[in-house]
């Protein structure tokens, strides 16, 4: 056991430094309950509609859908949409890119150019998703994130919120990360 300890310890010093970039991504995002974007969210979030920023407000994460009061009578529940846009760098383009939610509460799609990449159900672990694939580097990216956290019984703990003696509230509630790695990595 000794000597697995200092193997690991040799390998991790001797590993070059620069192979993979984490950078936050918890800033300007915009950020909307679906009963307030008037038409198709997805479309709004890429930009189609008549004014892109109708029905959106900007935040920055970790944020929750709803502020609720201190003596919860009855919780929100619904559908909330977050969405960011960025520009991918020339230096990621032989490079993997992937995006680390730390949390989204309860079940969450994630779209990037109007591409739906993913859903994850359960709020309380992280995942990750390889944008690579989708990334665009000639033109501006348009990520968009479904938030859901209305009663389901597929998704834990699978009760109705009213038969519950704690709150699971909806939104991006930890940090986001942009995560870039060689195009061969460990």
């Amino acid at each position: 056991m000794k000597y697995f300890c200092w193997i690991i310890v040799l390998c991790c010093l001797a590993a070059p430094e620069g192979h993979a970039q984490k950078i936050p991504f918890s800033d300007q995002w915009q950020f909307s309950k679906e009963e307030k974007l008037a038409g198709n969210p997805l479309l709004m979030a890429l930009g189609n509609a008549v004014t892109p920023d109708a029905g959106w407000q900007h935040v920055n994460l970790p944020h929750t859908a709803n502020l609720e009061p201190l003596v919860i009578q009855s919780q929100w529940v619904g559908l909330s949409w977050y969405r960011k846009d960025f520009t991918a760098k020339k230096e990621w383009k032989n490079k993997q890119v992937f995006l680390h939610f730390e949390g989204a509460m309860q079940t969450a799609t994630v779209f990037l150019n109007g591409k739906e990449l993913l859903t994850h159900t359960g709020g309380y672990l992280p995942f990750s998703i390889n944008i690579s694939p989708s990334l665009l580097f000639d033109k501006n990216n348009v990520l968009l994130v479904r938030l859901n956290n209305q009663d389901s019984p597929l998704v834990p703990p699978g009760k109705p919120l009213k038969d519950l003696d704690f709150c699971y509230y909806s939104g991006l509630y930890r940090n986001v990360w942009l995560e870039i790695k060689q195009d061969l990595y460990i």
